[in-house]
């Protein structure tokens, strides 16, 4: 009896130098009854051409085109273009096991869950060595799934790493035309379901390298971080109320963040008084809070320091990732 057929959706940008190695990861997938679905969204570089080889070479593997719209609309076109019971996405320019998504199907219907999660690690370069692990699995109502990613332990805002019912992501889909599109959806994923199953074993890496999105100079567009934390505190306060305190983490931990992106201009003031009154108010919360972790409360402590000085540690932190390579959670 055949499979289940699961839709793996590939947003492609610019990334011509990656493509082959997913695609060769891919080809050697020990669960066969998959579709590739490539979408090159405007590359500017010959992304389309190579998914257009793969396409003709391979029948399970569809390319297709369209102006660029951002990660988030590529994701939602591919769904579109899809026609798997189950749904998966990865990035073009990251790493998977050979049985990434034989992995996730079995933790998937072994646990009759409505989403699965696997564990992942941060690259800097390849090749990746991989782990052979096999850690206990964890099951979780939406509720626990919820505490855990506000508090970010185990469970990420990233779309990848995970399988997903066709009719969940088909509720839930990308906002398009904003940045941080992941942390907009994914808790809604999960505060949707029933239950949720986790393994930690690694079966994603994640490649982290200058140049993306999310590491790029200030605009507008960043403050979306503080727009979709607030929409998530008010989600979680209307309908998970007891994660009220993970909410105000969250959205703490989001307000720092941005310290380091807004420049110190004039014309910058707003967005920086809006973020001295959300952590003057959420780092006392931090403290009474007893489930939120030692690296959030002395992050607290820090933001005790002149906004200025504050910006200078964020920003020297994030140059330190990159130049030492310190792995850090997302």
């Amino acid at each position: 009896m055949e499979k289940d057929l699961i839709s793996v959706i590939i947003p492609i940008y610019n990334a011509e130098k990656y493509i082959s190695k997913m695609m060769k990861a891919l080809s050697k997938q020990t669960y066969s009854n998959i579709e590739i679905i490539l979408v090159d969204d405007g590359s500017k570089d010959s992304s389309f051409q190579i998914c257009e080889k793969y396409a003709s070479e391979l029948s399970r593997v569809q390319a297709f085109r369209k102006e660029n719209g951002g990660a988030a609309s590529a994701r939602n076109y591919g769904f579109r273009k899809s026609k798997g019971k189950y749904i998966t996405f990865v990035d073009a320019d990251d790493w998977i096991t050979e049985d990434y998504i034989e992995f996730l199907y079995d933790l998937m219907v072994d646990n009759e869950a409505d989403i699965s999660i696997c564990g992942y690690k941060k690259c800097f370069q390849y090749p990746v060595i991989f782990e052979n692990k096999h850690n206990p699995v964890r099951i979780f109502t939406a509720e626990e799934a919820l505490e855990n990613l506000l508090y970010r332990r185990n469970l990420t805002n990233s779309p990848c790493l995970k399988l997903l019912k066709r009719e969940m992501f088909e509720e839930f889909m990308f906002p398009e035309g904003m940045l941080y599109e992941d942390l907009a959806v994914v808790y809604q994923w999960l505060g949707a379901s029933r239950r949720i199953v986790y393994s930690p074993d690694v079966k994603y890496y994640y490649f982290q390298r200058q140049g993306s999105s999310m590491h790029s100079s200030f605009n507008r567009k960043k403050w979306d971080l503080i727009r979709i934390s607030e929409r998530i505190r008010k989600y979680i306060c209307q309908k998970y109320p007891m994660l009220e305190a993970g909410a105000n983490s969250r959205l703490f931990i989001s307000s720092l963040q941005m310290v380091r992106e807004v420049p110190l201009g004039k014309k910058y003031k707003p967005y920086r008084i809006k973020l001295r009154k959300n952590i003057r108010w959420l780092r006392l919360e931090i403290f009474l809070d007893k489930r939120t972790d030692k690296k959030t409360k002395v992050l607290a402590i820090a933001s005790y320091l002149p906004y200025p000085v504050l910006k200078f540690m964020g920003m020297f932190s994030a140059k330190m990732v990159m130049k030492l390579k310190i792995i850090q959670r997302y």
